[in-house]
């Protein structure tokens, strides 16, 4: 999680605040000009300042949220500047991670509730059966909108 006192965070550690992987961070630093990182020389590592890490959750945003493409995110984009104070990123921030929780929550039932029926050892009853129905309902509706 963020931290007001810190100054730079590692790739790492922007890849676990916007639960993204690094390798998808790398690739939109070549592609969208307001995410940069201080490196030192080629062999040191990216350190990220907290407007860089708003840059990349606005462009997680509009690509996976709201679909844009690269080329209309980079358009959107032209004048963007950072919106957020401190507090107010962390507390979006910590929204977007307690729905990341949620939906690793349902998606561990879900696999749970798979696995048993691979194993062929669940019986149940009709009203397990319809709370089960419901649960995967509500997991397909919030995959739906988070994608």
């Amino acid at each position: 999680m963020l931290k007001k006192d810190k100054l730079y965070y590692t790739i790492g550690d922007v890849s676990k605040i916007l639960n993204l992987p690094p390798s998808l961070i790398r690739f939109w630093e070549k592609k969208f000009s307001i995410i940069n990182p201080i490196k030192k020389n080629k062999s040191s590592k990216r350190k990220y300042k907290l407007k860089d890490i708003e840059a990349i959750f606005k462009i997680k945003t509009l690509l996976k949220k709201e679909n844009y493409t690269i080329k209309g995110a980079v358009k959107q984009l032209e004048s963007w500047t950072p919106e957020y104070s401190y507090e107010e990123f962390v507390e979006i921030l910590s929204k977007s991670e307690e729905k990341i929780e949620k939906h690793n929550e349902q998606e561990l039932l879900f696999s749970e509730i798979k696995e048993d029926h691979d194993q062929n050892t669940v019986t149940i009853s009709k009203k397990e059966y319809e709370k089960m129905k419901e649960i995967i309902l509500k997991i397909y509706q919030i995959v739906k909108k988070e994608s």
